[in-house]
C-alpha cells in the first residue's frame, strides 16, 4: 500500500506543475532575490509598503493571500496551491496555508531561477529605508553560508519555547511535549533557539531537503515552527550565520515593536486576536 505521505508528496508536485503554468505570463525572472511573504484569513495587516525602500525592485517581492491586496509594489499571487488532502490541525486552516507557503515556495517552478530566497512574516513593517543594500551586504560578504536568520529576543531552547507557549489556544491539541521529546533522542543539543518570522537562504538542494522536512515537521507534530527549526537545521546539516553576529541585534519586543537595526523599528501588526 502507498504511503500517505508519498501520496500528498505528489499530489504538491502535481499542483506546482499545474500552478506555474497559470503565473502570469508578463512576470520574467530576471534577478537574484525573491522575497516571498503571504496573508490568509486577513491575519496580518498589509501596512508594508516596499516602493520606499532605496532600490527596492533589485528584488522581486511575492505576496500570496486568498484576497485581492492593495498595490504597494507586490506581486500578488491569489491561487491557493494547499493540498485538500493535509489534516487541519485545531481547524485552523488559514495558518497551516500559510506554513505550506513557507516552507513549499521553494519548490514552485517560478521560483527555482532565484539564487536567494527571502522570507519575511506578512507583520513586519520594515522602517530602515537601506533594507535592501544591507540584505546585498550581507549576501556578498558571506557566500559560504546556507541560511541566515535571527536567535530568538528572548528565549534560548525549544524547550524554553515548549513551555511558554504550551497553554496558547492556538497549539491545543498539538504534540509539542512528544515533539521535543522525539528531537533530544535523534540528539538535537537544545541551545539555541531562532525567529522564524524573517529568514534569507540559499536556493540549494540541501535548503530544498532542509524546507520539505519542515513541512514534514508541520505535519507531523503541529505548526510551532520555531520548536521544529532547530532540529531541521541540524539533520541537514545546515551552514547558518546568525544575523545578529553582523551587528544586527538580537532585538528586543517592547510592545508591539521590536527594535532591530536591520528593519529598523520593526511593528508587528497582526490583524487578529488568534496571535495566542
Amino acid at each position: 500500500m502507498i504511503n500517505k505521505e508519498i501520496i500528498i508528496i505528489i499530489i504538491i508536485f502535481i499542483i506546482f506543475i499545474l500552478f506555474s503554468n497559470n503565473v502570469k505570463e508578463n512576470y520574467e525572472n530576471n534577478k537574484e532575490v525573491v522575497v516571498i511573504t503571504c496573508n490568509f484569513g486577513n491575519y496580518d495587516l498589509n501596512d508594508n509598503d516596499i516602493r520606499k525602500l532605496n532600490n527596492y525592485n533589485l528584488f522581486d517581492w511575492v505576496y500570496f493571500s486568498d484576497n485581492k491586496i492593495e498595490d504597494k509594489g507586490y506581486l500578488n499571487i491569489n491561487d491557493n496551491l494547499f493540498p485538500d488532502s493535509i489534516n487541519i490541525l485545531n481547524n485552523d486552516k488559514d495558518r497551516m496555508k500559510s506554513k505550506f507557503y513557507k516552507f513549499q515556495s521553494i519548490n514552485f517552478n517560478f521560483i527555482k531561477d532565484y539564487k536567494y530566497i527571502i522570507w519575511m512574516d506578512a507583520s513586519i513593517i520594515i522602517e530602515n529605508n537601506n533594507f535592501v543594500n544591507d540584505i546585498v551586504s550581507i549576501i556578498k560578504n558571506n557566500l559560504d553560508i546556507d541560511i541566515f536568520l535571527f536567535e530568538h529576543y528572548k528565549r534560548n531552547s525549544i524547550l524554553e519555547e515548549y513551555l511558554e507557549c504550551k497553554d496558547y489556544d492556538k497549539y491545543k491539541n498539538q504534540n509539542l511535549k512528544k515533539q521535543i521529546e522525539f528531537y533530544y533522542s535523534k540528539g538535537l543539543d537544545d541551545n539555541k533557539l531562532f525567529e522564524s518570522g524573517f529568514l534569507i537562504y540559499k536556493n540549494n538542494d540541501k535548503i530544498i531537503n532542509m524546507m520539505n522536512d519542515w513541512w514534514k515537521e508541520t505535519i507531523n507534530y503541529g505548526y510551532q515552527c520555531q520548536i521544529s527549526l532547530p532540529y531541521v537545521l541540524y539533520t541537514n546539516k545546515i551552514n547558518f550565520k546568525l544575523l545578529n553576529e553582523d551587528n544586527f541585534v538580537k532585538g528586543n519586543l517592547n510592545g508591539s515593536i521590536w527594535i532591530n537595526k536591520l528593519f529598523g523599528r520593526v511593528k508587528i501588526t497582526h490583524n487578529s486576536t488568534k496571535y495566542k
